[in-house]
């Protein structure tokens, strides 16, 4: 078979509830990341609600426009499940039962014990002339109808897990059989300690980007996403270029999130930790246990508000508190220092500050925090002022006390080696 090239492609997100804010839409998300692999721009989504007539337009739009279209949502037992029917009439389809899916459906409620009723056996009903996917986690199967113009169009259902299953074992692997490979590619780095507007400016100022390269920048609190997208070589000489220059601070090539490099750096040296939090009230174990598998680094954490918690539970000195005060470098040392030792971990990580909206001085104000480390080598504790409202001021406390844990965990991994 002859692989061929797709210059474009677009995705129709169907569902009124992800128009209403009671869903997130992951679709273009999830489907732009994949094609973005193969070479292809993900140029445009369309999110519409369910109406027969509003997804015929869209599709009808997206297939004037580009080779491959993605329609997602709607492809469920109920009334409102009507993307099958709008396709149909795009596409002078008739809307068919397949043999093959249904069995699938039969086996699925004859396995959880229940008979399925007629509506929910329209979920077996597909496009006639459709090449047809069984889905490896639900009911409804993907679809991909290959137009006479030489056109695709994939018809997907909306629910994550469905979606990611069918993009797994059916989305990727035809992809890889029918697309052929374009000169574009994708790098993405997450960069810890910059503004997109500083890295943006230094970018402009020093590198040269060659023609051809797309340039984005995303803000993350105490961090930014940097990502280039365009022909092989091009991308490569930039990456030299930001491996090089952002040596120290570059957290990954991945995109994962400062707590997932935290996580493995700490299971492949086989260390834990521990977190001692005043500001932000556990958030800092949250992010640390939202990674799969922390139980085996996380040890426990301690919330400490009140300065008798922080003496009885963490050992902070009383004189230390009458001497400083809570927010203080020397407490949030100490509070490093107390929860590793009574929790017998590599690390202890504290944090203690003025989140707001009220409790700030001239010498303390609103956004003051300071973030403690301990480790076989001793304790510090790092200063930051930030500004915002109480939530973020809490979410900067958080994500730069997992920045200063990195930082960490790295130089004593360096020295380590």
């Amino acid at each position: 078979m002859t692989k061929r090239r797709i210059l474009g492609a677009e995705v129709v997100a169907t569902g009124a509830e992800l128009l209403q804010g009671r869903t997130l839409n992951r679709h273009g998300y999830t489907l732009g990341g994949l094609l973005v692999g193969v070479g292809i721009p993900l140029q445009r989504e369309t999110v519409v609600p369910d109406d027969v007539t509003l997804i015929r337009e869209a599709v009808a739009s997206a297939l004037e426009r580009s080779e491959l279209v993605f329609v997602t949502g709607g492809l469920g037992p109920t009334e409102d499940d009507v993307t099958r029917e709008a396709v149909a009439a795009v596409t002078g389809r008739d809307v068919v039962s397949h043999a093959v899916a249904d069995a699938h459906l039969q086996a699925y409620f004859a396995k959880i014990n229940r008979e399925p009723t007629a509506a929910q056996c329209r979920q077996a009903n597909v496009l006639a002339g459709a090449e047809v996917f069984m889905n490896p986690v639900g009911i409804a199967p993907g679809q991909c109808l290959t137009l006479e113009n030489g056109r695709s169009l994939w018809l997907l259902p909306g629910p994550p897990r469905e979606l990611n299953g069918l993009i797994k074992t059916a989305v990727t692997p035809w992809l890889a059989a029918q697309v052929a490979r374009a000169d574009l590619h994708q790098r993405v780095f997450r960069i810890l300690g910059h503004s997109e507007s500083r890295v943006q400016d230094r970018l402009r100022t020093e590198a040269e980007i060659p023609a051809g390269v797309a340039v984005a920048y995303c803000a993350r609190p105490g961090s930014v996403e940097l990502r280039f997208h365009g022909p092989e070589a091009a991308v490569n000489r930039l990456t030299d270029w930001v491996r090089e220059q952002y040596a120290g601070d570059l957290l990954n090539e991945t995109g994962e999130t400062v707590e997932e490099v935290i996580g493995r750096m700490l299971t492949e040296r086989g260390e834990t930790l521990a977190t001692a939090e005043s500001c932000t009230a556990g958030g800092i174990a949250e992010r640390v246990t939202d990674v799969p598998g922390s139980s085996v680094y996380f040890v426990g954490g301690v919330v400490a508000y009140a300065n008798a918690v922080k003496m009885r539970d963490l050992g902070v000195e009383e004189s230390l508190l009458a001497a400083h005060g809570a927010v203080s470098e020397a407490v949030a040392r100490e509070m490093a220092a107390g929860v590793r030792a009574r929790m017998q971990t590599t690390w202890g990580l504290s944090i203690t500050g003025v989140a707001g909206p009220g409790g700030g001085t001239p010498e303390k104000p609103v956004g003051l925090f300071y973030v403690g480390l301990a480790g076989a080598a001793g304790s510090q504790a790092v200063r930051f002022q930030v500004t915002g409202d109480r939530q973020q001021i809490r979410d900067h406390g958080i994500q730069r006390a997992l920045e200063v844990l990195w930082r960490g965990i790295k130089i004593s991994w360096g020295h380590s080696r």
